[in-house]
């Protein structure tokens, strides 16, 4: 379709055969991009890039097939040194003690929180045989999700939600690795009782944040709900009067609020009781 014909300027040219037009480009190699054009330089032919204002000897097919060269040799060798890089230590072995697994696994996973991201956890419970192939997982999240429930600092009502507890405010500012290193990993359980632990506030609501992280990470769920309170804390989102997920408390609170009398006519104190005792007389 194209034959290529030698200029009395000693330069390359492209004709086609059936419309008889001529052009230094050859249309079925050098096609121009979007962004690009053709001139004629010193009689060569000069590719202009107007994306990123370059000029070129080169046509921009050759240019692209250089740097997609160049790229998928840097994208394999980036893929074999993680491989070779993570050889070995793609796993991070999570001992735990049946009974003790909050006490066992909590300080470690929180020590360990940057680990989790890019290795597997293999659970290990101490003195039990087997491997763990995603059962022994699944029930160390269950079991510690058993453990958090039977915890005095969880309310439990139809949902779960936290009570009120002296937590050290400083801490808001801790990351969760400082966390981790302010508590010391618990090694013996002799005389504590069984699904207990002995972490403080702090470390004890860190790791329950971790471990709901752990469960959207391994795909994994737990048999109670937190309320809607609990996550917009967890996630410092700020909780207003469209999330209460009692309807009937709901509906209560916004004809109060919407009434013209004052909040101190729903107060039961004792200068308000002695107020109605009067009027009564």
């Amino acid at each position: 379709m194209f034959s290529v014909r030698l200029g009395y300027d000693n330069v390359e040219y492209y004709v086609n055969r059936q419309t008889y037009l001529t052009s230094y480009n050859n249309h079925l190699t050098n096609l121009t991009l979007p962004g690009w054009e053709t001139i004629f330089f010193n009689n060569r032919l000069l590719y202009v890039n107007h994306n990123i204002k370059q000029t070129y000897w080169t046509t921009p097919s050759h240019i692209n097939n250089v740097l997609r060269n160049k790229i998928n040799d840097f994208e394999d060798l980036s893929s074999r040194v993680t491989s070779y890089s993570l050889r070995g230590y793609v796993n991070l072995k999570l001992h735990v003690v049946r009974n003790h697994i909050i006490d066992s696994s909590g300080i470690f996973l929180l020590r360990n929180i940057d680990k989790l991201k890019n290795k597997k956890v293999i659970v290990i419970f101490e003195n039990e045989m087997g491997q763990d192939y995603g059962a022994l997982l699944r029930e160390f999240i269950n079991e510690t999700s058993l453990e958090f429930l039977a915890d005095d600092r969880l309310e439990k009502t139809e949902f779960v939600d936290v009570k009120d507890c002296n937590c050290n405010p400083d801490f808001l500012y801790l990351s969760v690795q400082d966390i981790g290193y302010r508590n010391q990993i618990q090694t013996k359980f002799d005389h504590v009782l069984p699904n207990t632990n002995r972490m403080t506030d702090e470390s004890f609501f860190t790791y329950l944040g971790v471990f709901l992280a752990l469960c959207i990470n391994f795909n994994e769920q737990i048999d109670y709900k937190f309320s809607l309170a609990f996550y917009d804390n967890l996630l410092k989102r700020k909780f207003d009067i469209r999330e209460i997920q009692d309807v009937e408390y709901q509906r209560n609170i916004l004809k109060v609020l919407r009434s013209e009398e004052s909040l101190d006519a729903f107060m039961l104190g004792e200068d308000n009781l002695n107020k109605e005792q009067q009027i009564k007389k």
